[in-house]
């Protein structure tokens, strides 16, 4: 659930590269996994897609979070623009993010209410 906040909150503030500067591959590889456990599976193709050209183009597909930051500097225009459309995509939400995902995950919470409860 991080990671979906994580990309939701910034590919809607500053689009997908602004995703994978603050929060790195790792927190894409969580989001691309989770978007598709909930059943979003449109937004994971538009992000892995993005991803996709971004590593096209990195140095080393072991990047971290600070080597990301340097590396969107060094991207072509035509990868930076291609993610942004993309971004924007996603911005239109093709499926319901909020509500898949509260669907998927609401079992949990309500086992967490449960414990809490009892303890």
């Amino acid at each position: 659930m991080a990671a979906l906040w994580r990309l939701e909150a910034d590919v809607n503030n500053g689009a997908y590269l602004q995703f994978l500067g603050n929060w790195g591959r790792e927190s894409y590889v969580y989001a691309s996994q989770a978007l598709k456990k909930i059943g979003c599976r449109r937004m994971a193709e538009l992000i892995d897609a993005c991803q996709s050209l971004v590593d096209e183009h990195a140095t080393s597909s072991e990047q971290d979070e600070h080597e990301y930051l340097a590396l969107i500097g060094t991207l072509p225009e035509f990868v930076i623009e291609r993610t942004e459309e993309l971004s924007r995509e996603f911005m239109k939400y093709p499926e319901d993010l909020p509500r898949q995902a509260l669907d998927y995950y609401e079992h949990y919470f309500e086992e967490l209410k449960g414990k809490k409860s009892d303890g």
